[in-house]
């Protein structure tokens, strides 16, 4: 089997994308031998369908055709002309559309989550700090320390053991007094910081949309090139897998690939979706998937 590349590169199809995708509609599933099978699910921020159509080596016959059919000596190169020429050049541009279409909505989906974090870390700090700020645990804080100090006082023996309880009470109530500054402080500053995410995130929730509705439309266009080229003598498959981001420097993916082998998850093919920001985009095939989205 030679498995046809969907790498990155120049994409002649973006504008037949935009007008295919207006006339999509309906179920698209998956191909098999037998041909359309269930479409599968995955969440959007991790993982999504890569199109990987494969063909019979130059040498075989087509799909359905009968020994003797083509004629004495070798079938032409299907790979590089012929009647497969053209659909095969569409699906490598359209499936490519379709993979930079998941890595972006696995971006997007990845900017979102970030966003969301801090939202919640900043809501978190707020929170603990208000506890600590809260005038009732202010007031505990402060009848524990006196109380310490009548203590300490009532066991004094001399008039310098009781200026010394007397000087520890009253740093004690100004480390309170401190503490609780700095509390409110904090809580006001997070809160702020909060606030100040709320319109990324609505921002970022309508890229992350689009980005998925628009790696679906390019899917189901792939899925259709990929119908055509069976029609052609092609058998054509598709694989859920792992969208990642890995640090864009030597011995990046090969640790990545030491961790899942370590937990036992075997990855069965590498895709290469493209380079932003010093990261490497990677879809990755692999034998457990959930295994490995759980170690990613």
């Amino acid at each position: 089997m030679v498995a046809i590349a969907i790498g990155s590169g120049s994409d002649p199809t973006l504008m037949a994308l935009g007008e295919t995708n207006g006339r999509l509609g309906g179920h698209v599933g998956t191909l098999g031998p037998g041909g359309p099978v269930g479409a599968e699910s995955e969440e959007a921020s991790r993982a999504a369908t890569v199109a990987v159509a494969v063909v019979d080596d130059a040498t075989a016959r087509p799909v359905g055709s009968v020994a003797g059919q083509a004629g004495a000596g070798s079938p032409p190169d299907r790979t590089t002309d012929g009647p497969c020429a053209e659909p095969r050049r569409l699906t490598d541009e359209r499936c490519a559309v379709a993979n930079r279409a998941s890595g972006e909505a696995a971006r997007a989906a990845d900017e979102l989550h970030a966003a969301r974090r801090a939202y919640d870390d900043h809501l978190t700090r707020a929170e603990a700090a208000a506890a600590d700020a809260d005038p009732r645990a202010v007031r505990a804080a402060k009848d524990a320390a006196q109380h310490a100090y009548r203590v300490a006082r009532s066991g004094a023996g001399t008039p310098e053991e009781q200026e010394a309880a007397a000087a520890a009470w009253l740093a004690e109530i100004n480390h309170i007094n401190a503490a609780t500054k700095e509390a409110e402080t904090t809580a006001a500053r997070e809160r702020d910081r909060a606030s100040s995410l709320v319109l990324t995130i609505e921002r970022l929730t309508v890229h992350a949309d689009a980005a998925r509705i628009s790696a679906e439309a390019a899917q189901e266009i792939c899925v259709q090139a990929r119908e055509a080229l069976v029609k052609h003598g092609y058998t054509s498959s598709s694989r859920t897998v792992l969208v990642v981001r890995v640090e864009d420097s030597p011995g990046a993916l090969a640790a990545l690939a030491k961790k899942l082998g370590d937990a036992g998850v075997d990855i069965v093919s590498a895709i290469h979706l493209g380079t932003v920001g010093g990261y490497a985009q990677l879809a990755l095939g692999v034998d457990n998937i959930e295994k490995a989205r759980s170690l990613v």
